[in-house]
């Protein structure tokens, strides 16, 4: 069924509408599924405000709902079995987190904090990968640009 049904539907999608979703209606939780569980871990996480992750045991999920407030469940369909599922989701449905409280909302601009870093990771050690002698780089937008000309 899993096969077929993949074939016909855009899962990353399924995820996006999941997550946003959750992201709008807080307090919800929201349950996304693929083969690797990867895939939709990264659609999710692309929405503000989804904290998601791949389980695959139901202490791992537990840890996170308590200390991570996860939001989002991301399951491997190609790596746990339909029991073990059943586990991971009612861990995921039933555990609270700390007080209520998502530690990361207390982490002022923390997406700016990321940000500085992959620049600073890309300007520092990509960058002289990439370039060859009078190439530059556009800070601004991170495009490639050869003598002024994108």
């Amino acid at each position: 069924f899993w096969d077929e049904w993949r074939k016909e539907s855009d899962i990353p999608d399924f995820a996006k509408a999941v997550s946003k979703k959750v992201a709008n209606e807080k307090k919800s939780r929201g349950i996304v599924i693929c083969g690797s569980g990867a895939g939709v871990n990264i659609v999710a996480n692309k929405i503000n405000g989804i904290r998601c992750s791949v389980c695959f045991d139901v202490k791992q999920v537990s840890d996170g709902r308590q200390h991570d407030d996860l939001n989002v469940l991301a399951l491997a369909s190609n790596f746990i079995d339909e029991q073990t599922a059943q586990h991971l989701v009612k861990t995921f449905l039933e555990t609270n987190s700390e007080n209520g409280i998502n530690k990361y909302e207390t982490i002022p601009n923390a997406s700016e904090l990321l940000n500085d870093y992959y620049w600073r990771l890309v300007t520092q050690f990509i960058k002289p990968l990439l370039l060859q002698e009078g190439e530059s780089f556009d800070n601004h937008n991170i495009h490639y640009r050869k003598h002024g000309k994108q």
